[in-house]
């Protein structure tokens, strides 16, 4: 994660974790409702059929623990949850389908032991965020972090610190604004840049609070979503103001000493007697012996051949007595120009010693004394140039007596000090410097005197006429002018230099209080033979090992280790230093307080010298306890969920829905699609499809690839067709991860495999169509007496008709007309008796189940002619009220009839004994918004409320000889439509039986 998302969601969590804190929620009051909920939860699923998978909803429970909770608090409420979900399987009742029972159940745990994970996770990622983010206000740059707009949305304690303003403060202001932000080049130029590249660099004036302006080394870089899209810049400025001033004031200072030089006609140069290479060679210096400047340093040769053959001798010897005595040397001599022109040099050297004393090189310069050979009068104008030099140049001179007194001063020395010269000569020098100075200068200046010619160099502070304090850097050397003993001084004004030292010192000092203070354990070690020789400890490492830093020195840290990581500490960190490479390593160590041991990141980078020598290593001691801790949970909260995807035949997967590439699978992905995680590479969507059957390809690849472009979920049922030609039955549910933007970034997807639900779900269809068939020919065995009857009459009166057709056809003449009126009703009456017979073969029919459109008014009418016998063998009234133009449902004919027999039939046994009351059984169907409604009611015995909703059970029964079937049976049919069926009281006596159905689909809603 780029470090400008990192900052961005680290300040949402700041929000959130403001948002939730205890000035605003108790800190009890999420964990209090997440108990009661889950308890609520329990009841209901205790008392709920274990068909209905309530245990679901512990996941909210989950869901809220994480919200307040750290990530062992939101496990150890998963496993409360898992628990809960397992003691109610145990308590409920799952008669009916215990297979679905603990389906239900498997899932419930499955899916809250995935959001216990994820949630875990999310927890864990928003610690690592706060820290990340904590580390920011560590650097002393300023990081701040701003929106497309501009707009401030991270603000680091280095800003705070640089520009003035507080975190509060800045956050919502428009950056450029607030600072008043000075632009090397147009606004627009940058920003095309920082879009075409992702990163732009240069220098900015910003302008602080306190109105001051800052110029800073500025970075930007551009943060994009996964879209590509631009989102935030993040601008890091490092803070160059003094360095830009001291570029400045060497710039100058440069410019000064090049306009030295070319006014005195001088080139200062330096070289190593030793290697007789030259090291510095100003530009003056090369015009004055010829050289192009713009050629580089001459080589000592070169240098040679310029001088004159009869000075070459005399300059080498001077030169040489100058490495012997090592001291200054002095010398004249001429040189030969390539044009021939001939001039005459004073040169001069100084030597420049190692803090060990070894000459390092000399430091020389050479004067055009050409025009003093050649006349006095170029003598005395050269005199008059010198003179001109000292009073305008830029570096404070001044000339000093053996007295004291100050004999002459240069304009800008005077002025630095805030005098004229007038001011200064005549008075004593020790008056300009500051008072606790002064002693050590009488000092210096009388070394000075007792070793004429030589310079010496010291630092002091001396007071300007306004009482300021400057501080200056000395350069002396005595000399005799006019036989009298004097000093010459040049000034270089170092106030800034030591301010700058001042803020070091008080920036080293600050960083070490700051070590001292750091909750991590830092030291320092010097390399040893067998491991590192601890030369300090911070006092985090004092308080927790409880050991001095005498008793940590060496090798006496060793005593807290843990005896079973120090071999492996003191091998790898042999290793490490040998190969001179960072050191890093995982230990525990014991705490002083209760002896507990602790694991500690341990991690230290080498010092080295301009050699490459290790000098010394720089390490710190992280706690990383909480973080083994989490590690260890999550490996057994993976295990757990794959196990669960095991046991449950479940897989997980997670997919790129804009590259529609595969993120992450789990194992039993794997091996519900008969593939090898160790051997085979998870498919992507594409490569996924050549497991679909075909017949469900385009189906599927249709509803994932809307879900992704309308950013919803899906739910799928399809089938594949493994390597072996196994067919498997699945069931797929992708949900959307979306980011901070809104735009889906991932899809998290479970794939269960419902082969053998789908097979035990046929077993039990084939079995129930098998009990229900039986179940109509026991209800036509009941009606065999009635069918008989409904049968004998029509056949009763076509053997009446038949005789009388016979006796008309006897005649003289024949009636024909009364015969064919007798043949008529003699085939009415046949085709009345071949319906009786139809209607029974129908129900006693044993075939496939078959979805059509089924008229319910003519299906009821068909089932009052079939109870018709029964219904006047009980001196039953029966009446049908029935709703005029009523849509037809989807379903099987057959089934349906025999759900409306068996209600008719159970009707007309309730009023049997029913003889103070009209005996009245009333079938009704009406229209209803969701479908058609159909209701037999009768004025029987009655319900008993206790357990009228048991009667719907297999093999309950209130008749002394029933099996307790049909009803249970009638459900299961009407449920299998897509209906319900229920049973309430009639008032004031009876019962009435409904079932609702819905529409064909086709038909009108």
């Amino acid at each position: 994660m780029s470090l400008a998302r990192c900052t961005m969601q680290a300040e949402q969590t700041q929000a959130q974790d403001q948002a939730t804190s205890p000035t605003t929620v108790p800190s009890l009051a999420f964990p209090v409702l997440s108990a009661v909920i889950a308890i609520g939860i329990f009841i209901l699923d205790t008392m709920t059929p274990a068909e209905v998978a309530i245990a679901v909803l512990y996941v909210g429970v989950v869901l809220l623990t994480a919200k307040v909770l750290q990530a062992r608090g939101v496990a150890l409420a998963a496993v409360g949850c898992m628990t809960l979900t397992i003691l109610s399987y145990v308590l409920a009742q799952h008669d009916a389908s215990p297979s679905i029972a603990l389906l239900n159940r498997l899932l419930s745990l499955a899916a809250i032991g995935v959001t216990a994970f994820l949630a875990v996770q999310s927890r864990s990622r928003e610690m690592v965020l706060r820290e990340q983010a904590g580390l920011l206000d560590l650097t002393h740059d300023t990081i701040f972090v701003r929106d497309m707009n501009d707009v401030i949305i991270y603000w680091n304690r280095g800003a705070e610190e640089l520009y003035g303003w507080s975190t509060g403060e800045a956050v919502g202001q428009v950056s450029h604004h607030l600072m008043q932000t000075i632009f090397p080049m147009p606004l627009g130029e940058i920003t095309a840049e920082l879009l075409r590249t992702g990163r732009w660099e240069g220098e900015l004036v910003h302008t602080r609070k306190d109105g001051t302006q800052a110029i800073v080394a500025s970075r930007w870089s551009i943060q994009r979503d996964a879209r590509g899209r631009p989102v935030a810049i993040l601008e890091t400025n490092n803070d160059i103001t003094e360095r830009k001033r001291a570029e400045e004031e060497l710039r100058r200072s440069e410019a000064y000493l090049a306009e030295a030089e070319a006014l005195s006609k001088s080139g200062i140069w330096a070289w190593n007697p030793i290697t007789k290479r030259i090291a510095y060679w100003s530009q003056e210096r090369s015009r004055l012996f010829g050289f192009d400047p713009e050629a580089g340093i001459p080589s000592f040769e070169a240098l040679l051949q310029r001088i004159h053959p009869e000075d070459r001798g005399k300059w080498l010897e001077n030169s040489e007595r100058a490495v012997r005595i090592r001291g200054d040397s002095e010398t004249d001599f001429r040189i030969v120009l390539p044009d021939g022109e001939i001039k005459h040099l004073h040169g001069v050297g100084h030597p420049v010693f190692s803090e060990s004393g070894n000459l390092v090189e000399i430091i020389g310069a050479a004067m055009d004394i050409t025009e003093r050979k050649r006349a006095e009068e170029a003598l005395r104008e050269s005199e008059e140039q010198w003179k001109a030099v000292f009073e305008n140049n830029p570096t404070m001179y001044f000339i000093v007596d053996a007295a004291g007194t100050i004999l002459s001063v240069n304009p800008l020395g005077a002025e630095q000090l805030g005098y004229t010269p007038a001011e200064l000569v005549g008075s004593p020098v020790l008056n300009v410097f500051y008072e606790p100075d002064r002693e050590a200068v009488q000092r210096h200046v009388a070394r000075c005197f007792d070793q004429l010619n030589w310079a010496m160099s010291w630092e002091a502070r001396k007071m300007r006429k306004d009482g300021t304090v400057l501080w200056v850097r000395e350069t002396a050397r005595a000399v005799l002018l006019k036989n009298c003993p004097v000093i010459l001084v040049a000034c270089e004004d170092i106030t800034e230099r030591k301010h700058a030292e001042e803020a070091a010192r008080r920036s080293e000092q600050e960083l070490r209080d700051l070590i001292e203070h750091l909750p991590a354990m830092v030291y320092i070690a010097l390399p040893g033979p067998s491991g590192p020789v601890v030369a300090f400890a911070s006092r985090g490492w004092r308080d927790y090992s409880g050991l001095s830093q005498e008793d940590t020195a060496g090798s006496g840290w060793q005593s807290v280790v843990h005896p079973a990581d120090l071999d492996r500490n003191l091998e790898k960190w042999r290793v490490r230093a040998a190969a001179g490479e960072p050191y890093e390593n995982e230990s525990r160590y014991r705490r002083a307080a209760d002896g507990a041991c602790r694991w500690f990141l341990d991690r230290a980078v080498p010092l080295r010298d301009e050699h490459g020598t290790i000098l010394k290593w720089y390490g710190v001691l992280t706690d990383i306890e909480d973080r083994k801790r989490a590690e260890d949970a999550l490996r057994r909260s993976e295990h757990y969920l794959a196990e669960a995807q095991r046991l449950s035949h479940t897989g997980s997967c997670v997919y790129n829905p804009a590259t529609e590439q595969v993120i992450y699978w789990s194992e039993e992905m794997f091996r519900i699609h008969g593939l090898d995680p160790q051997r085979d590479p998870a498919p992507d969507l594409n490569e996924l499809t050549r497991f679909w059957h075909p017949d469900d390809c385009g189906r599927v690849l249709e509803r994932v690839r809307t879900a992704f472009r309308e950013k919803a979920e899906y739910a799928v049922e399809h089938r594949i067709v493994l390597p072996d030609g196994t067919i498997k039955r699945l069931h797929a549910i992708g949900h959307p991860v979306f980011d901070d933007t809104g735009a889906v970034i991932e899809y998290i997807g479970t794939v269960m495999d419902m082969t053998e639900h789908r097979r035990a779900e046929e077993a039990l269809h084939k079995a129930q169509a098998e009990l229900a068939h039986v179940t109509r020919v026991t209800t036509m065995s009941a009606l065999t007496a009635s069918i008989a009857h409904e049968v004998n009459q029509p056949l009763g009166a076509i053997v009446t008709n038949a005789s009388a057709a016979l006796r008309w056809l006897a005649h003289e003449p024949p009636n024909l007309g009364e015969a064919c009126e007798i043949l008529e009703r003699i085939a009415r009456d046949g085709h009345r008796a071949s319906e009786v017979i139809g209607r029974v073969r129908s129900l006693l029919q044993k075939k496939a189940a078959v979805a059509e459109q089924v008229n319910l008014d003519d299906l009821i009418q068909n089932v009052a002619a079939l109870a018709h016998g029964e219904v006047v063998q009980h001196r039953i009234l029966l009446r049908t009220e029935l709703a005029p133009n009523l849509l037809p449902v989807m379903g099987d004919q057959v089934q349906l009839q025999q759900v409306l027999l068996n209600l008719v039939l159970n009707g007309i046994e309730a009023m049997m004994d029913v003889a103070e009351r009209p005996r009245e059984l009333v079938i009704r169907s009406r229209r209803e918004k969701a479908g058609v409604l159909v209701a037999v009611q009768d004025a029987g015995v009655g319900l008993d409320p206790q357990n009228a909703e048991r009667m719907f059970e297999a093999f309950y029964t209130t008749k002394p000889a029933g099996m307790g079937m049909g009803l249970a049976i009638c459900r299961s049919i009407i449920e299998a439509h897509g209906g319900r069926l229920w049973a309430s009281a009639n008032e004031p006596q009876g019962a009435v039986f409904h079932f609702s159905l819905p529409v064909d689909r086709a038909g009108r809603l």
